[in-house]
């Protein structure tokens, strides 16, 4: 039996996460001087994406919800460096990615290049450049 090798186009997740904070990067220095665009894009930019894999119903609220719960459990957890001895924050990050994953899983949405990668980048980097905007329009305490 011999092994065979199918290369692809598709990036790891540390060359995509290079390219999208790359991008992220250049658009929020344009966001920096426009205040008025930085909040259309932060109302708008998850509301796109989940009309553009019509993601709707449970799916929509539960995907809202994962997607939240993920990058502010995972930004507890970057200040805080305790991964390993942190198991409650650790567990509520699994079910916030399963759920991500079920829902993306259920629509046939992509979890490479653009789609939920995409999405909870695009959340992370809010959260971590802009704490108090991010908590204030996504209503987290």
């Amino acid at each position: 039996m011999t092994n065979i090798i199918i290369e692809t186009n598709i990036p790891t997740f540390e060359e995509f996460q290079k390219q999208w904070l790359k991008e992220m990067e250049s658009l929020l220095s344009k966001f920096v001087k426009d205040s008025e665009a930085f909040s259309i894009e932060m109302e708008h930019y998850p509301q796109t994406f989940l009309k553009t894999y019509n993601i709707r119903g449970k799916d929509r609220q539960n995907f809202l919800k994962a997607t939240l719960d993920y990058v502010v459990e995972m930004k507890q957890l970057s200040e805080a460096n305790v991964l390993r001895r942190n198991k409650k924050l650790l567990d509520k990050i699994w079910i916030a990615q399963e759920t991500i994953y079920r829902v993306a899983e259920n629509r046939n949405i992509p979890m490479n290049k653009k789609g939920m990668a995409g999405f909870v980048g695009y959340l992370f980097l809010m959260l971590n450049r802009f704490p108090d905007t991010f908590s204030e329009f996504y209503d987290i305490k």
